[in-house]
């Protein structure tokens, strides 16, 4: 199956003339080019980057360690790895899930035939991330049992947790995840060690919430994620519970919500 993704990809990367143009593809956005910003800030290459207030820390983290390794298509190469772990893991998680190769084969097969997927990892964009981790948390979903071990929390958490500091989106899906690993652990045979591992998995969080303290002087994941609970959740919620008419009506109250008080 692996094989034929190699193929299919290099099949749509050359029919799209993509592979032949990474260096001019890879940082072509704005987006992309605030992520290198950030990472050049990371590895000491600028005294600042405003895009440390407004992006996430990890992938920066990653982008700038590929660059660094493999120049500009080290980032493309880090994609397309991770493309090909969304592939595998979400074959894997549907294997466990229904107990069919076939089943695992197709979602397989699907996923390495969609040409967005593809289309994306010449970007310099989180998306790839994101979907790895996403499966890899789905997969993680698959092992899960009443009571948690130590490893099906790291399995079920960790990939949350990265992705909340990559998209801090996820944060709902995380607060909701911690809740139910909670009683888990409340119910598991070692406590002790599955306390530890909860906390551990949530480092990557504690790491996002220092660098915005520390160096741009506010308490929270970043202004995206502010402005997604702001714009976006909240006063859809508003509405939901009657709160507002309508979501204009329900942005502008949410306008004058803190952060901390959201």
């Amino acid at each position: 199956l692996n094989a034929i993704a190699v193929l299919s990809y290099l099949f749509v990367g050359w029919a799209a003339g993509s592979i032949g143009h990474v260096d001019a593809s890879v940082f072509s956005s704005q987006d992309s080019r605030e992520y290198r910003e950030y990472a050049d800030w990371i590895f000491g290459a600028r005294p600042s980057s405003v895009a440390s207030n407004w992006r996430p820390f990890l992938y920066p983290l990653l982008l700038g360690l590929a660059e660094r390794v493999g120049g500009v298509r080290g980032v493309w190469l880090l994609n397309v790895a991770v493309w090909f772990t969304a592939l595998n893991f979400c074959a894997s998680a549907t294997y466990r899930f229904v107990k069919s190769e076939w089943a695992a084969a197709l979602v397989f097969l699907v996923l390495a035939t969609n040409l967005s997927l593809m289309m994306l990892t010449y970007q310099g964009l989180t998306e790839p991330t994101v979907i790895a981790l996403l499966a890899i948390w789905v997969y993680g979903l698959s092992r899960l049992t009443p009571r948690p071990t130590p490893g099906q929390i790291a399995w079920l958490l960790l990939p949350v947790t990265l992705a909340v500091v990559v998209k801090p989106e996820f944060e709902f899906l995380l607060a909701v995840l911690a809740v139910i690993v909670v009683v888990g652990i409340i119910r598991s045979d070692a406590r002790g060690l599955a306390t530890g591992v909860f906390a551990a998995c949530l480092i990557p969080v504690g790491i996002q919430l220092w660098v915005m303290a520390h160096f741009n002087g506010y308490f929270g994941l970043s202004n995206v994620g502010t402005r997604a609970l702001r714009e976006y959740y909240l006063p859809r919620l508003d509405v939901a519970i009657g709160q507002s008419s309508d979501l204009e009506a329900a942005r502008l109250r949410m306008a004058d919500i803190s952060y901390s008080d959201a």
